[in-house]
């Protein structure tokens, strides 16, 4: 069945992401993936960019909107949402649009989750596996499953050979938005290694280094 990854940052989240648009592509089409979603924070540049490389792959448009309650992944926006709203209002400037809300990772407060909020608002669907969080996929995928939220997953990849680590699985290859309302996904896959996200923390580190210095 395809496979999409959900969540995934180019070197256009300024000081997070660390492959380009072009690496990104070619790391999903070697790994099979029928498309990706490119969710840069807080802007659709890394998005724009992917369209122009050729690719049989469906680009699905993005973003990891910081919102002041904590990161909400936007799809199908033809726009980013400013950040710094709250959530509430955050997930009313995404359907405004007629894209998705998605709450990534959110019971993962170190990294910026809505916690219960994803539980109460009217998220479109939450990621419940995401490919950077060790501690938390279990239990958020488990009340997910339990409200009857459409569930989603995605790697959150910051380096290119992390993309498809974990993904979203859909009876099609497109459809995609229509598929999430309806609940129609599984997730697939595992979380990226320790060692993995030690590099990219260093990477990540030495890269906002070198834009103080």
């Amino acid at each position: 069945m395809p496979h999409v990854d959900m969540h995934v940052h180019t070197l256009y989240s300024r000081g997070d992401g660390l492959a380009s648009p072009e690496e990104v592509i070619h790391a999903a089409e070697r790994r099979g993936l029928c498309g990706v979603a490119i969710t840069d924070h807080d802007t659709m540049d890394g998005y724009r960019a992917a369209c122009a490389i050729p690719t049989s792959l469906a680009l699905i448009p993005g973003c990891e909107v910081s919102s002041a309650d904590g990161h909400i992944l936007s799809y199908f926006v033809s726009s980013p949402v400013p950040p710094g709203l709250s959530a509430e209002e955050t997930i009313h400037a995404i359907h405004a649009q007629g894209g998705l809300a998605v709450a990534s990772h959110p019971l993962d407060r170190r990294r910026h989750g809505v916690g219960e909020r994803a539980f109460s608002l009217p998220f479109d669907a939450i990621e419940v596996r995401n490919g950077h969080n060790v501690s938390t996929n279990a239990e958020t995928e488990r009340r997910a499953r339990l409200a009857g939220i459409p569930c989603i997953g995605g790697t959150d990849a910051h380096l290119a050979r992390e993309v498809g680590s974990v993904t979203t699985v859909f009876p099609t290859c497109g459809g995609f938005a229509d598929h999430i309302r309806a609940g129609r996904t599984d997730v697939h896959g595992a979380p990226v290694s320790r060692l993995t996200l030690v590099e990219k923390a260093l990477r990540t580190h030495l890269l906002r280094q070198s834009w103080r210095a």
